[in-house]
């Protein structure tokens, strides 16, 4: 049987993928123009870029390879491929690669847009090893972390990362079974060890912890773009280097506890939604993201309290080419104690820096420590012991934020490279306050006010590299106050090799 011959070949649809990269698979494939048609090396293809898709974009994409017959044995080629929300993917609940977002680019991603498909090359990996380096609000960070897929000849998988930067260090080892006891029912499981020493902050009120546990999730989807979680935690906390502070004094007194040195004990169940119909997994152009979580301790626990945080963030296009977008994102927490005992201060919320507030440096929003005048061995809380008032910050049980967005084209670039690169103008607010106020001690009234709102406004651009996404950002602050420490350029590296 003769062979067809391919007349034309045409790239069609809405992909983001950039074009040059389509068409250099499409000719390292040999189907191009005046080439016998390979249908095997046409479907490789195709399965490939659904691939890309599903596992590191995480969402599903129509892609589709349509041949139309000419005469004299010919046959034209439409590689057609439809982003659009009616073909998008199932939630996270139903995802069979959580750990996609380890890591950034790998083999097949590299592969995929730099060089040709082997036919020996599984589409998805078994085991990845990524090795990440970023920069951001704590400094410097180092990640590592090895995936195992299809653990001993199933569906499931295991991760073992890890995570160092200028006060932390975390170790975590998860596992991920999806079809859990029934169709779609996703079990997240991990063990986590974390150490956290906070005294190089600039805006801090200094603590360190250790800290060792166990989480148990189970995702369930509940359509398309949302779904629910739940499961519990077990946590032990190990907490030394305290210095003496009015509103930590308070918590302490409130579980126990007489000295600055203490370990608790805590089982927490977790509830969550999240809903997610962004159109694209990175700079997304329409759509809308929502996710509740929450948090209470279990009777036994050592604390007592609950927690819950509301994050939202939409983008609106402006125009027909969705080069100029609209995003407001707005964010809100609250924590309250039980059984007359206080929220732990290492629950609580802060603000600032590139994901919050910027123009103002990381968690240097919030309300502030006041520490005692004199050295304490044991805890005290008479207010006529505190009496220095500082900038550290020492959180507060309340926290909201806002923010608007305006993407704009990137009319200093050249064409091929602007898909690559995502610039706006931004105006940021966010205000952190404690709503116990008959609890507040008199020099420090002000950590009861949720007015004082800080605001910042400025230019932000984003770039979508091979190895990552590198953000920076200039504000001006716009509202401030006394002590407030600013950063008005921030910068953020994350990728992985």
């Amino acid at each position: 049987m003769s062979q067809s011959t391919i007349a034309e070949v045409r790239i069609t649809g809405n992909s983001t993928i950039q074009q040059d990269a389509l068409e250099h698979n499409l000719v390292l494939n040999g189907i191009v123009a005046g080439n016998n048609l390979n249908p095997q090396r046409l479907e490789k293809l195709r399965q490939h870029i659904i691939n890309h898709y599903r596992y590191f974009r995480r969402y599903e994409a129509q892609v589709e390879t349509r041949l139309t017959p000419r005469d004299g044995g010919q046959v034209d080629v439409e590689l057609f491929i439809d982003e659009s929300l009616a073909f998008r993917g199932l939630p996270e609940g139903y995802n069979d690669d959580p750990y996609a977002d380890d890591v950034y680019t790998e083999k097949h991603r590299r592969a995929y847009e730099t060089s040709s498909i082997d036919d020996d090359d599984e589409d998805l990996p078994d085991a990845t090893i990524s090795l990440g380096l970023g920069y951001g609000s704590k400094g410097v960070n180092y990640q590592a972390s090895v995936i195992k897929r299809r653990l001993f000849d199933s569906d499931a998988s295991l991760r073992l990362s890890a995570l160092r930067d200028r006060y932390e260090t975390n170790v975590d080892l998860s596992f991920s079974k999806p079809n859990f006891l029934q169709p779609s029912l996703r079990l997240d499981a991990n063990i986590f060890y974390d150490s956290y020493d906070n005294y190089r902050s600039r805006t801090a009120a200094p603590y360190k912890r250790k800290t060792y546990g166990a989480q148990f999730l189970l995702n369930k989807p509940l359509d398309r773009d949302s779904s629910i979680f739940g499961g519990l935690r077990y946590t032990h906390n190990k907490l030394s280097k305290i210095h003496p502070d009015y509103s930590r004094a308070l918590y302490l007194k409130s579980i126990g506890e007489e000295r600055w040195d203490f370990s608790a004990d805590d089982i927490d169940l977790i509830l969550g939604w999240k809903f997610n119909n962004f159109n694209h997994r990175y700079f997304p152009t329409k759509g809308v993201g929502l996710k509740l979580e929450g948090n209470i301790s279990l009777p036994g626990s050592d604390n007592r309290y609950y927690k819950v945080k509301l994050d939202a963030q939409g983008y609106y296009p402006l125009s027909a080419t969705e080069n100029w977008v609209i995003a407001p994102k707005a964010s809100f927490g609250y924590a309250k104690g039980m059984d007359s005992r206080e929220v732990p201060f290492y629950q609580n919320f802060t603000a600032g820096g590139q994901e919050t507030l910027r123009g103002f440096a990381y968690g240097s929003v919030g309300p502030r420590a006041l520490y005692s005048s004199t050295p304490q061995t044991r805890v005290s809380t008479l207010p006529a012991a505190y009496q220095q008032l500082t900038n550290r910050v020492v959180g507060g049980n309340a926290l909201a934020s806002a923010s608007v967005e305006l993407v704009i084209p990137n009319f200093y670039l050249k064409e091929k490279y602007r898909s690559q690169f995502r610039t706006s103008l931004f105006v940021d607010a966010a205000t952190v306050w404690d709503t116990q106020k008959d609890k507040l001690h008199s020099l420090v009234s002000r950590n009861g006010r949720s007015g004082d709102i800080r605001v910042s406004a400025g230019i932000a651009v984003q770039w979508q590299f091979p190895m990552g996404v590198l953000s920076a950002s200039y504000a001006l602050p716009v509202k401030k106050y006394p002590g407030d420490r600013l950063e008005q350029f921030q910068l953020s590296l994350r990728g992985s090799f």
